[in-house]
């Protein structure tokens, strides 16, 4: 049986004040079984004042995770904040380790990493709960790379983020230390069955008009059915001069007419030659549509995300890793999406809540199949 304790905090200043505060909310004294690990989220600021640092230097097991826009946790929510969840166990057994570094050898680096997380246990591990530093070249690069490595053994993550124009300070952490260019992950061991459930948009949200992709290269979007992005964007009324109105929250709509299902990819920027710059490579051939986030959509989705995950059996604990652009969109309300969840959830399981810049989530293709999956715009939930 697996347990996850939860705690958060929005003291970001006094790191003293902060280790009493998620001490007191785990009662590890209690509540700790034999094999632990700890998954750590917060707003950026928590690192520069060393709270996150000394937070895992008082946990007596490893602790991953990463930088976050906003964070949740059973016991509250925000955006400055640290939110903290403990997988506890006497039988399912956890290795924690971080990658080197991904720009230049992704592969590799993670291939040594996973032999290293797998060194000392003689079976595939049950699941991976991965967290991915945020490239500019997309999160599908970096996350095809641990797919590969991975194998038959699920993939469960998110891309770390900040609140910051150009993510320059976002972070994936490992036992107190943060980086830029790496990942950390938890390789979970023994009789565990994770479920995997996931929404993208409405099917209304979604613009019914379709096109192919006829020149891409990568993550590079050049044309649609023979002609310039910006044309075809303009002619859908949602191009102008040369660029997308509200970027942020214009998903393009992928399907790889391969059997598996849609998948939904964010638009990272316009270039001068009028081309869009993805979260996900964009091949030739594929059939595309535009999609709208709205508010209400954003919690439709949560809700019936959540809903599913909890009417198919209670978890003893829930992760749900929602993008960060159905944070962005929400403006003001911010916190709505998790108004939605807390609602919901309630006290029935524990929950722990990160907004991601990219989300990992097994998905199934037509015959019934498990696939890894490499997301944006989706929220995603893992129920254990």
């Amino acid at each position: 049986m697996l347990n996850m304790l939860t705690a958060f905090t929005d003291e970001v200043d006094d790191a003293e004040f902060a280790v009493q505060e998620i001490l007191a909310q785990l009662a590890l004294d209690k509540n700790l079984r034999k094999n632990s690990v700890g998954l750590l989220f917060c707003y950026t600021d928590f690192v520069a004042t060393g709270v996150m640092k000394a937070i895992c230097d008082a946990l007596p097991f490893d602790v991953v995770g990463c930088t976050t826009m906003t964070c949740a946790a059973t016991q509250g929510a925000d955006m400055a904040a640290l939110s903290l969840g403990v997988l506890t166990s006497d039988h399912i057994r956890f290795s924690a380790v971080r990658s080197g570094p991904l720009a230049n050898a992704p592969a590799a680096n993670l291939r040594d990493a996973f032999y290293r997380a797998k060194q000392d246990h003689a079976e595939n591990p049950a699941l991976i709960i991965a967290f991915a530093p945020l490239q500019h070249t997309g999160g599908e690069v970096t996350a095809e790379a641990l797919f590969a490595v991975a194998g038959d053994a699920p993939v469960f993550g998110l891309v770390a983020c900040d609140h910051t124009l150009e993510y320059e300070k976002s972070y994936t952490i490992f036992n107190g230390s943060a980086e830029k260019d790496s990942a950390a992950m938890v390789f979970l061991y023994g009789d565990i069955h994770p479920r995997f459930f996931l929404k993208i948009i409405s099917d209304e949200k979604i613009q019914k008009q379709k096109a192919i992709i006829t020149a891409s290269e990568g993550g590079i979007l050049r044309e649609v059915n023979g002609m310039p992005l910006m044309q075809y964007m303009e002619m859908l009324g949602v191009s102008k001069n040369n660029g997308i109105e509200n970027i942020g929250v214009v998903p393009f709509i992928l399907k790889y007419n391969d059997g598996t299902p849609p998948v939904a990819r964010a638009i990272y920027k316009i270039t001068p030659e009028g081309h869009a710059e993805c979260g996900g490579k964009m091949p030739v051939g594929a059939t595309l549509a535009v999609g709208r986030l709205d508010m209400d959509d954003i919690l439709k989705t949560a809700w019936s995300t959540v809903t599913e995950a909890m009417n198919d059996k209670t978890p003893n604990a829930l992760l749900m890793f929602p993008c960060m652009s159905r944070d962005l969109a929400l403006g003001a309300d911010y916190l709505a999406e998790i108004d939605i969840i807390q609602k919901t959830v309630g006290k029935s399981c524990p929950y722990l809540l990160a907004y991601a810049g990219g989300e990992l989530c097994p998905d199934f293709d037509d015959s019934g199949k498990l696939i890894h999956r490499f997301h944006n715009f989706t929220f995603i939930a893992c129920a254990l």
